[in-house]
């Protein structure tokens, strides 16, 4: 059943969560309105001055809401018609007798009036020390986790541990964050003999240039999960485009291990013969109707209410620079132009969709080529939401046809900066011959997970360029945490998001991913295994080959193949939070993680946890147990949960662990009341999330599978 969750659904409870985040108050004295926020600074001493002369100071009021008195808030939140939906902007108040200052999220955070941030520069991105993303230097007053499992991959979530405030990455003998790889289970598509190409001498008349070509990878493409269907589906790239050839294929399969190329280009084409036949190359039997282009993106999407159009897809042209085609499909294999928006606005060689569920609408990801770098240009990502791909236009920030370079700031509707590589992306001292090649983001329980193709000092131009995917984490869609570098790597050097053994070069984002199933996470991963560069000292330009691994290659024998492998992560299980270790690497001592103060407004009845608690070290067995504390640290008297005993977990590693107390095991009295959980830790124990339940099977009610829903 897919976890998919309309988000107006949530329309009767929302109002709390807006009362735990902001208030306003209205000061007569003045003849004004005074709008007060979480973080509003103090009235500065003179205004004191001036209104105790006036003889206006207020008399302090007894505070009408427990709940906001509880975390220090004012409580005069009075809706003027009805509870408004997640996602309510101020300017639109029509809700409420006040304004909020911007558009609520499903966690609490609360997003400025202007949004997406326009002042980022190209400087503010390159090079720099990592920025905090805004909702960790300032979270919201409660945090409500109605959504999802709640992962600590940040420390969004935790107030502290023991050791010392300022949550995990503030140092201390607290618990320590470990962030994990996704473990390779093999290749699982290869070139099959008709997707593979000759190109043309202008392709491999050069140092970093292939005479034959051969792919079966997505270049962002798609992999999905399909419930309807019960199938996975690949959409992948079966013809690259330098060799004139660039196209798209579909693959099926049933356990997302083992794929399928379904026989359909007659079907595909079968009113089709003359455009058939132009068809450059041979023509595999999976090929799609589709432009012939170098990338596309594909996206089911769960929340289109006509079956007709619930896949999308965007396709880029051979063009460097144009717009893309926006197409669709009721079963991702019969594709055709989106009604009423046939193009996207202008974008350059590399762009791709994702979609927000949480706020309900798309988000362009779109490379800009800037003429700075060590290797001529340096490259970051730009970002353009739209309520809906039938409004997928902006201006045309750079001209057609013109310099592949841009070095623009953007101007107001343009797609505005948004991420480039910081200062731990690599190492040495050729930084500044690392780009961000291009990033995709998917909707994972209750956050985004990111995948930035990071692209390495070596060959930064050409096929089988040096990138690598690595992860990153979003609560509010734009601004991304990053994976922390390995102890004893300098500050520098983030390991990929996958340990590849394969070596696999030029590797891209791919949409969707992150399909779970049953206690692990399918984490797709693509690139190019083979790259025999040419290396024959008779052409001066063959100057990259590697003759110590291939012999001798001549320009006319250079090669490159493309594959498709799968690996696997723990559900959940891109980071955890236990005790840290000693010098002889057991537990040294138990440590208790304390979360901020947490909400929810759904009839939650259950708290569940994702922890490994089956090792056993030196300093003792693994164990959790979790107390439930008010806003304040105290205990929840009044609610027998406090006091009561909670139930030792231990010997057990698990992806859902329903945890227990003696005698009041229900959750039901905490809704609409800020508390905090401590989880307290001891031995090797591993904590990789936390989240609130209906039922006792467990449900989290988040997005996965890029919010279609998960293979049980």
């Amino acid at each position: 059943m897919p976890l998919t969750k309309s988000l107006d659904s949530h329309a009767d409870r929302v109002l709390s969560l807006a009362r735990g985040l902001t208030g306003s108050q209205n000061d007569q004295g003045d003849g004004h309105n005074v709008s007060i926020k979480v973080d509003s600074p103090k009235k500065t001493k003179d205004h004191k001055r001036r209104k105790e002369k006036r003889g206006e100071k207020k008399k302090k009021k007894k505070h009408p809401d427990p709940l906001l008195a509880a975390v220090g808030l004012p409580g005069d939140w009075t809706p003027d018609r009805k509870t408004p939906p997640v996602g309510t902007k101020a300017l639109d108040n029509k809700y409420w007798k006040h304004k909020i200052p911007g558009e609520i999220l499903h966690n609490g955070i609360v997003l400025p009036k202007v949004w997406p941030p326009q002042h980022v520069t190209f400087d503010d991105l390159i090079l720099k020390r990592p920025p905090k993303p805004p909702y960790l230097k300032r979270p919201p007053k409660v945090i409500n986790v109605d959504v999802g499992r709640q992962l600590f991959v940040d420390d969004f979530l935790v107030d502290h541990t023991s050791g010392g405030f300022g949550g995990v990455d503030g140092g201390g003998q607290g618990a320590v964050r470990t962030f994990h790889r996704a473990v390779d289970l093999g290749i699982v598509l290869e070139p099959m003999p008709d997707e593979s190409q000759d190109q043309v001498p202008k392709f491999y008349s050069g140092p970093v240039g292939f005479a034959k070509v051969a792919t079966s990878r997505p270049f962002s493409g798609g992999i999905w999960y399909d419930e309807a269907k019960a199938r996975f589906i690949m959409h992948y790239r079966c013809g690259y485009i330098y060799s004139g050839y660039g196209r798209q294929c579909v693959a099926f399969s049933k356990d997302g291990i083992h794929w399928e190329r379904p026989d359909i280009v007659k079907s595909q084409f079968k009113d089709k013969q003359t455009e058939l036949a132009k068809a450059p190359g041979p023509k595999p039997k999976n090929l799609l109707r589709l432009p012939f282009s170098e990338s596309f993106t594909t996206w089911l999407d769960a929340d289109e209410t006509d079956p007709r159009y619930r896949f999308k897809a965007v396709v880029r042209a051979r063009a460097t620079i144009a717009a893309m085609t926006i197409h669709a499909s009721a079963d991702g294999v019969d594709w055709e132009p989106l009604p009423n928006r046939a193009k996207t606005g202008i974008v350059t060689d590399r762009a791709s969709i994702y979609y927000d569920p949480f706020r309900r609408l798309w988000v362009f990801s779109i490379r800009e080529n800037l003429c700075k770098g060590g290797h001529g240009h340096l490259r970051i990502s730009r970002y353009k939401e739209v309520p809906s791909l039938s409004a997928a236009d902006w201006p045309v920030w750079v001209k057609p046809g013109k310099s592949y370079f841009q070095c623009v700031r953007p101007k107001t509707e343009e797609p505005v900066t948004w991420i480039g590589v910081d200062a731990l992306d690599c190492e040495g001292d050729n930084v500044t011959e690392c780009d961000l090649y291009h990033v995709d983001a998917t909707p994972y329980e209750s956050l985004f997970v990111a995948q930035l193709a990071v692209l390495y000092p070596g060959f930064a131009h050409g096929g089988c360029k040096t990138s690598k995917v690595h992860a990153g984490f979003s609560r509010d869609g734009f601004h991304f945490s990053r994976v922390q570098p390995e102890p004893g790597k300098g500050g520098r050097g983030r390991l990929p998001l996958v340990d590849d053994p394969h070596g696999l070069n030029y590797q891209q984002p791919i949409a969707g991913n992150f399909v779970v199933k049953g206690d692990e996470i399918y984490v797709y991963y693509a690139g190019a295994t083979h790259c025999r560069r040419c290396n024959d000292p008779a052409f001066e330009y063959c100057t990259e080959g590697d003759r110590k691994r291939d012999g001798n290659v001549k320009p006319t024998e250079s090669s490159m193949k493309e594959v498709t492998a799968l690996a696997v992560l723990r559900r959940d299980g891109f980071a955890s939070l236990s005790p840290p270790l000693d010098l002889a690497g057991r537990a040294s001592s138990p440590v208790r993680v304390v979360t901020r103060p947490l909400t929810f407004t759904k009839d939650a009845r259950h708290l569940f946890v994702n922890a490994d608690l089956a090792g056993a070290d030196g300093a003792g067995r693994s164990e959790l147990t979790v107390a439930v504390l008010g806003p304040n640290f105290e205990e929840i008297t009044a609610l027998s949960l406090g006091r009561a005993a909670c139930k030792p977990l231990s010997g057990v590693n698990a992806t859902k662990i329903l945890v227990e107390w003696e005698g009041r095991p229900d959750l039901g009295p905490l809704r609409h009341r800020p508390f905090r959980l401590a989880f307290h830790l001891k031995g090797p124990a591993r904590l990789y999330s936390f989240w609130v339940s209906p039922t006792p099977e467990g449900e989290a009610g988040g997005f996965v599978n890029g919010g279609v829903g998960k293979l049980r």
